[in-house]
């Protein structure tokens, strides 16, 4: 399908599954086989979700032909793949509406410009450091009091930023 082979090129130039985790599953999960007799047009549509949920799933356009969700639905070997569990009825759905699932999930969250820079600018003017004992760590050019510090992350997540107390 045009649309998968789109999703994971765009996902390699963006958020390279190089860069997740050990433990991740991430990339490609689903790939629905298409009948070559199906003459339907081509779904060249990209739903985004945070979770592939029975809601995303039973609200979507008919136009989708490959979601993108950042937690990845397949995480640990499925033993069956059933109805009665949720998940599964949702990637059961997406498999019979010839729709792919692919889940950027740690890859996204290190990726140049990605989930931890954005969340970093939140900390304050700073810059991301190695450091032998943990990847990344975001260390601020000013330090700051922990108040100021929670009050800044709330703000930036658009949180409520009532004062801190310890």
């Amino acid at each position: 399908m045009a649309i998968t082979r789109a999703v994971k090129l765009a996902f390699q130039r963006l958020a390279h599954p190089s860069l997740a985790e050990d433990w991740d599953n991430v990339g490609l999960l689903l790939e629905p086989y298409v009948l070559a007799s199906t003459s339907a047009t081509p779904k060249r549509k990209v739903l985004l979700a945070t979770d592939l949920t029975r809601q995303v799933v039973d609200s979507m356009p008919e136009d989708i032909g490959s979601i993108v969700v950042y937690h990845p639905p397949i995480f640990r070997g499925l033993k069956s793949l059933t109805q009665s569990d949720s998940l599964q009825a949702s990637l059961l759905k997406c498999a019979a509406m010839g729709i792919s699932v692919y889940s950027p999930h740690t890859c996204l969250d290190a990726a140049p410009g990605g989930i931890q820079d954005w969340l970093g600018l939140g900390l304050g003017n700073g810059q991301w450091q190695e450091h032998p004992q943990r990847p990344r760590v975001w260390e601020l050019a000013t330090p700051v009091s922990l108040e100021a510090l929670v009050d800044r992350i709330k703000q930036h997540l658009g949180l409520p930023t009532n004062k801190f107390s310890p």
